[in-house]
């Protein structure tokens, strides 16, 4: 019996080895880019090379005021948010989730 449960613990070890080395690693990618163009200031949130779905996020808040945005895809997504922005306080974020 203990050479046939060593059989079997091979042969799952070698099933796991040889599926482990089929799939590619996966690269996952966020980049997130300020964008300005006159007075409207923004951000582009991509995500790209996820192994599943994932959501990009992308949220513009001027003087207290929020423009948030999200977008949902299988391994890749985009969003942009903008907003009106003169001159105070300006904050910019870029995430995602899975």
């Amino acid at each position: 019996m203990t050479k046939m449960k060593k059989m079997i613990a091979s042969a799952a070890l070698a099933t796991t080895m040889a599926a482990s080395a089929i799939i590619p690693a996966s690269a996952a990618v966020l980049t997130v880019n300020f964008t300005s163009s006159g007075n409207n200031v923004g951000i582009t949130t991509t995500c790209s090379g996820f192994g599943s779905y994932v959501t990009a996020h992308a949220k513009v808040t001027t003087n207290g005021v929020s423009t948030t945005r999200q977008s949902r895809g299988y391994k890749y997504a985009r969003v942009s948010a903008s907003r009106y922005f003169v001159s105070g306080s300006l904050t910019r974020s870029g995430w995602y989730t899975l």
